[in-house]
């Protein structure tokens, strides 16, 4: 059975290569709203930052607070980031999650946790946030 932690690193690699991708071609495509009223890759990349916030608030001991860059749903973002700026803050934020995933007991994951509207397994709320952030970044794909 695969890992929380596993699940994670295999996001973050398709992360780091779609990253590679932004480095290669002109930077307007990072800021292009390409359908009206989704976000551009920037956005969409802020957004995960503020997803990975949400799943360090669910984990034990945690006392993070959101990237700088991050905002939340219902949020409006009135300025920009660069892709350099959006790395270097999933540098400091991807290991400091990964540690935590790691230290994660079977007991841990397997505890009831509040929620908005009643309680969830931890690992469940976890493995769907990991894939939330999946399914944005097939979501850049997609729009290029």
């Amino acid at each position: 059975m695969i890992s929380i932690l596993h699940l994670y690193k295999i996001v973050e690699e398709d992360r780091k290569k779609t990253f590679g991708f932004f480095k290669k071609i002109d930077k307007k495509h990072f800021y292009d709203f390409l359908i009206e009223d989704v976000w551009s890759p920037e956005l969409v990349f802020r957004h995960l930052l503020m997803n990975i916030h949400w799943m360090q608030e669910k984990l034990p001991g945690n006392l993070s607070t959101p990237s700088k860059l991050a905002f939340d749903l219902g949020e409006e973002v009135k300025d920009q980031a660069t892709l350099d700026e959006i790395i270097e803050e999933f540098d400091i934020i991807s290991p400091i999650l990964k540690k935590q995933l790691s230290s994660l007991t079977a007991k841990q994951e397997e505890e009831d946790i509040d929620m908005w509207r009643g309680k969830m397994q931890r690992k469940v709320y976890l493995v769907r946030l990991i894939n939330h952030e999946h399914r944005h970044l097939g979501q850049i794909q997609w729009l290029l």
